[in-house]
């Protein structure tokens, strides 16, 4: 079961696209890029189909009959394309509307607790004891963490302003250490991410 899931999400990351983010951050030349490649693999699969169930015709690869064929239904690659465009384009969208969202949360909530007596609770964490750091700085410092973690998978850590923010919270004292701390995975990212 797991070499069949591994084989279907490599396949969906090749067909949707998304090996462009290995290297490049999310934004709009990413999308219109996988927008095109995607849109490119379903024309073909539909030229594909289209051969195959019309009854007149025999199954056997024919460059000229691909040519006409695509010349003739073009029209539907400009459709699979704008709706493959927005699709990508809405979850972008989204997912920078969720990033911004939080990073204003929680610079708002540790602005308010600047104003508000300290917190006198021991930390969770062995890491936090180290440090030094009370129970709601060691909060404080797993939030960031979650957010460079969200950060990270959804290819935008190094778009401009998220990553000098990034950049920001892993000098504050326990980022770091908290986002290390949840994941094993988490070291490698961190490694890659700091040499972008």
């Amino acid at each position: 079961m797991g070499a069949f899931r591994s084989f279907t999400s490599s396949g969906f990351k090749l067909f949707n696209g998304e090996f462009f983010l290995d290297k490049r951050a999310n934004g709009g030349g990413i999308i219109a890029l996988r927008s095109v490649w995607t849109s490119a693999l379903i024309f073909i699969c539909s030229l594909a189909l289209c051969e195959l169930i019309d009854p007149a015709k025999s199954f056997c690869f024919d460059l000229i009959e691909l040519r006409n064929l695509a010349v003739n239904h073009f029209e539907w690659f400009g459709a699979i394309f704008v709706a493959v465009y927005v699709a990508l384009y809405t979850r972008f969208s989204a997912q920078w509307s969720y990033l911004a969202n939080l990073y204003n949360q929680i610079m708002q909530s540790r602005a308010e607790q600047a104003i508000n007596q300290k917190n006198s609770q021991a930390p969770l964490t062995a890491w936090a004891a180290s440090l030094k750091m009370d129970r709601q700085e060691e909060l404080y410092a797993k939030w960031m963490a979650a957010f460079i973690s969200d950060a990270l998978e959804m290819h935008m850590a190094t778009k401009g302003t998220f990553k000098d923010c990034i950049h920001g919270m892993l000098a504050l004292t326990g980022v770091e250490q908290a986002f290390l701390d949840s994941s094993t995975e988490n070291q490698a990212l961190l490694d890659w991410f700091k040499k972008q």
